[in-house]
């Protein structure tokens, strides 16, 4: 997965663009792909400074996320592309700020008064114009631009403003009455925003024109704010943030704890998300692994004192045990999906019939990953775990493997 986030600025019909982000994240290394939909999780940090997605027609930034699947020298590369919206977001609703200003002392004297300079997206911006000191007896005009001013700026040239008429609204007069006047903002307006090298800001011009010349102009900076109101606008939650949410929720109400890295558990450590408890002697553990074969699982293990049998449980085909000669469960549909060798085989036979009925009693856990001396693990692919139901299976499964050990014979001796 690529990220790619360029902001840039047309000037002469010349566009000059600038990355403000460019990120790769390998969802899935080398290997074999198995047939099947499979699905993969990436996460990017967009900077904090990244300008709000936007074309005003003078500058423009987007936002892509590119994904790319290499299926060798031989044939072409898959990609998908997805443009992302990026928005700054303000929780509250800015303050009304009245502002006055005029054109400075000049013979034609020219007042613009707004009830607020900084306004949202979707608000109107009400004024009232003043012209006093025009010739009665000759018409006057009067121009009202919102204009969006774009910057670019390098280390060896001054700013280069540009500008862009986004709406106009004239009113003819004659005197000196005050003239009222509105202007809407479009909902999906650029608010305006600065980043090392492009600004965009947007500034309210009013002229004042006669037949043949036209007024020095009242220039206001207006500040356009992109707020959430009442939370109309939530981000959505990605795949990732659900499930911390779920383990964050099991290991709030139970005994369980984030689990921290050890150098001998190289494994677990991959994982994204793994939590444990202690229970009794043995150490229950529930971690969430995207990076497996058939999908996004719930990894669920049991850590035990060593049986000392040197067992070895992995899965299995109802083909492959046809041929094999290996320690049986007496439960036919199990061991033509299993293989069991150890090397005590007396005392692995005692305990893998006394385990198997617990195992069959939680299919929540999911497919049987490896069952040894040490530990038992499965994984279940699901997106949406249900860790509660996990955790009552892991503990009646613990229960049962602690109950049975005391009773299994040891190299043909009972303990």
């Amino acid at each position: 997965m690529r990220l790619v986030g360029v902001a840039g600025f047309t000037a002469m019909a010349i566009a000059q663009r600038e990355p403000f982000i460019d990120r790769w994240i390998y969802v899935h290394h080398a290997g074999t792909v198995p047939v099947g939909t499979h699905r993969f999780v990436a996460q990017f940090d967009v900077p904090a400074d990244a300008p709000p997605t936007h074309d005003s027609g003078d500058s423009f930034a987007t936002l892509t996320a590119i994904a790319t699947v290499n299926r060798g020298a031989l044939h072409l590369d898959r990609r998908e592309l997805r443009t992302i919206a990026i928005r700054h977001l303000s929780s509250t609703k800015p303050e009304a700020v009245p502002i006055e200003k005029s054109n400075g002392a000049y013979d034609d004297h020219l007042v613009v008064r707004l009830a607020s300079f900084r306004l949202t997206r979707g608000e109107r911006i009400a004024a009232t114009v003043v012209a006093s000191r025009f010739d009665h007896d000759k018409p006057i005009e009067l121009v009202v631009q919102l204009v969006a001013v774009t910057e670019r700026r390098t280390e060896n040239l001054f700013p280069m403003p540009a500008r862009t008429v986004e709406d106009v609204r004239g009113d003819g007069a004659t005197g000196r009455p005050p003239v009222d006047f509105e202007i809407a903002l479009a909902a999906e307006m650029t608010p305006g925003f600065r980043i090392e090298k492009l600004a965009l800001h947007w500034e309210l011009v009013v002229k004042a024109r006669g037949r043949l010349v036209e007024r020095p102009s009242v220039v206001i900076p207006i500040d356009i704010v992109d707020v959430d109101v009442e939370g109309e606008i939530v981000a959505p939650a990605t795949e990732k943030d659900r499930v911390a949410a779920a383990f964050n929720a099991l290991a709030a109400k139970q005994d369980w704890r984030w689990h921290e890295a050890v150098e001998s558990d190289a494994e677990l450590d991959t994982m994204h998300l793994a939590i444990e408890r202690e229970f009794r002697t043995a150490t229950l553990q529930l971690a969430f692994a995207y990076g497996m074969p058939a999908g996004p699982s719930v990894i669920a293990r049991i850590g035990y004192p060593s049986l000392d049998l040197g067992l070895d449980v992995s899965p299995s085909t109802p083909l492959r045990e046809l041929f094999a000669r290996d320690i049986t469960a007496n439960v036919a549909d199990w061991d033509r999906r299993h293989r069991v060798t150890a090397r005590d085989e007396v005392g692995a036979t005692a305990l893998v019939r006394a385990i198997v009925p617990a195992i069959l009693a939680a299919p929540g856990l999911g497919a049987l990953l490896r069952w040894n001396d040490r530990e038992i693990e499965f994984a279940r692919v699901t997106n949406d775990p249900p860790l509660d139901a996990n955790a009552a299976d892991l503990e009646r499964l613990a229960t049962a493997i602690l109950a049975a050990v005391p009773s299994v014979p040891h190299e043909g001796v009972y303990r």
